[in-house]
């Protein structure tokens, strides 16, 4: 199925500021479920919570890629340039490293984020397939059929994988089909639930319910930021001074 941009607009959204929080750090990650703040800073990640901070790094794997916090009891951190992720509990303890190289059918991936069962979503370089991989059997469940388009991120939940294009975004499912095509342009993607969001710093953002199939314009906050997140409801704008939260509300 493929989605337009033209398609019959649903009720558009705004923005709310409810907090802010002071932070420091060369990237923010997110927050889980359980209010702890993830970020970046030196290249180790760090969990902040109420009462401790924790912290991660294995410097020889070189610059951190990616972390999905999907799963907050399975962490997966993603080094592209080691071809390799850890997965790490709550507390950032490591459970378990995989090289890619080293596994029996060796993979050069790109992308690599949370899927559901201890796998992960990956997106092979090599044969510009996405891959369900099973990290404990270490070996792929299925694969698409080969992406010709460039693919610039991906994101994913436990059913879902979206990668994104410079054209839009493809999502696909656990069974590895492509179920939707969507051709509106934007710099980043984020997800949470049922809605999307189709990000752009010059240009129109978009609020987008991939269950209904209603796209919404939503209203930004006109301030310079450095990364957005969804999450729990709420988006987050870290500007490299402070995390900026906001409610995200319908318009009346």
């Amino acid at each position: 199925m493929l989605f337009f941009a033209n398609n019959i607009f649903a009720q558009d959204y705004t923005t709310q500021k409810i907090q802010e929080i002071g932070l420091i750090a060369d990237r923010f990650v997110g927050e889980d479920k359980f209010e702890n703040l993830f970020y970046i800073n030196k290249n180790t990640l760090f969990r902040k919570s109420q009462d401790r901070i924790v912290e991660y790094k294995a410097l020889q794997l070189g610059d951190i890629s990616s972390v999905d916090l999907l799963n907050p009891l399975r962490i997966s951190v993603f080094y592209k340039d080691a071809n390799t992720v850890v997965i790490l509990d709550n507390r950032l303890n490591e459970l378990k490293r995989i090289a890619f190289d080293r596994i029996a059918n060796f993979k050069m991936v790109d992308f690599c984020t949370t899927a559901n069962d201890k796998s992960l979503w990956i997106f092979n370089a090599d044969t510009q397939e996405l891959e369900i991989f099973n990290y404990n059997q270490e070996k792929s469940a299925l694969q698409t059929l080969p992406i010709s388009e460039n693919i610039i991120n991906q994101k994913s939940n436990f059913n879902f994988c979206w990668l994104q294009t410079e054209n839009g975004y493809k999502q696909f499912n656990v069974y590895g089909s492509l179920i939707k095509e969507v051709a509106v342009k934007f710099d980043a993607l984020e997800l949470y639930k049922n809605y999307i969001l189709l990000l752009n710093k010059k240009g129109d953002s978009y609020y987008f319910n991939y269950k209904s199939e209603e796209l919404s314009n939503i209203e930004m906050p006109k301030i310079d930021y450095k990364q957005a997140l969804l999450n729990n409801e709420k988006l987050y704008l870290y500007d490299g001074k402070k995390i900026n939260i906001y409610k995200i509300t319908p318009n009346n």
